[in-house]
């Protein structure tokens, strides 16, 4: 079986060797959140390129680092090593847009950057030059995702033992096992495509501070024929925001006790790096 710890840390946090940089400066921005889609990804992986700030002010201590179980890179892994039938059932189940997807993550120090620069009341990201707002369509227009008017069903009763039910499970397994199963090649097409959206739920949309998938989306993965017609826009996004309030607050918190607890900025940190660079203007 491949290898599919590409990117992790033995505690299945996302790696990030580069994290004491916190500012991108890219090569050849070329519009990337405007474009949307495939064309954000290949813009994306040109222009995520860092450096290291001459001053030390805005350099983040180790005890301030905040953790996030979002790794892009084990995704991406895990889609390459998708075979092909496989990739057009994920296709036909209408997120054929996840093959586009690239590699290319924020490093922590960065998202972290933008979410202290986030008023999730309004959804902007409010910066000295300006004001980006970071709504449900700009998770549509650089992902590919559904924007529609159909919620993503919560966390409803007994929504978790249905869904270990269909899937033959005794119990919940952790995210890394469902990474497995996916390599495995041998689940039926339906089975496939949710193992595949629980992977791609918990760790590059909707990531947060567990090693097990959330529960709150595995009831909208019980009729795989349905889940295209959810609003996986605003559930992430929501997601997202709900994750940079528990920051923010968690982090002041910190401030004021002096702690050195560790911090969690969970959610998806691709599109606010998207939307920041097509943004930003580096001359």
């Amino acid at each position: 079986m491949s290898d599919i710890d590409v990117g992790c840390d033995d505690d299945g946090l996302s790696s990030d060797s580069n994290s004491e940089f916190s500012d991108f400066v890219p090569s050849n921005w070329v519009g990337a959140a405007n474009v949307g889609g495939p064309a954000a990804a290949d813009a994306v992986s040109d222009s995520l390129q860092m450096r290291q700030k001459s001053h030390q002010a805005d350099q983040l201590d180790d005890h301030k680092k905040a953790s996030n179980r979002g790794n892009l890179a084990w995704l991406s892994h895990i889609i390459n090593s998708i075979h092909s039938d496989k990739r057009h059932i994920i296709g036909d189940y209408g997120f054929p847009f996840v093959f586009h997807i690239n590699s290319s993550s924020a490093p922590r120090s960065f998202s972290q950057w933008i979410a202290d620069h986030i008023q999730p009341d309004s959804g902007d990201i409010v910066v000295e030059s300006g004001v980006i707002h970071l709504g449900a369509h700009g998770f549509s227009e650089v992902i590919g995702l559904e924007n529609s008017a159909l919620e993503v069903k919560g966390d409803f009763e007994g929504s978790k033992e249905q869904f270990l039910s269909l899937m033959g499970f005794s119990e919940l397994p952790t995210i890394k096992q469902f990474g497995k199963l996916l390599l495995t090649n041998d689940l039926p097409n339906e089975k496939y495509f949710i193992c595949f959206m629980v992977v791609f739920l918990s760790r590059f949309l909707c990531p947060n501070s567990s090693t097990y998938p959330s529960t709150k989306y595995l009831g909208s993965l019980l009729v795989p024929s349905d889940v295209r017609n959810f609003n996986w826009a605003s559930f992430s996004h929501n997601w997202f925001m709900e994750s940079v309030r528990k920051y923010q607050k968690d982090k002041r918190k910190s401030k004021a006790l002096s702690s050195k607890s560790n911090l969690t900025l969970g959610g998806c940190t691709y599109v606010p790096a998207v939307k920041y660079l097509d943004f930003a203007d580096f001359g």
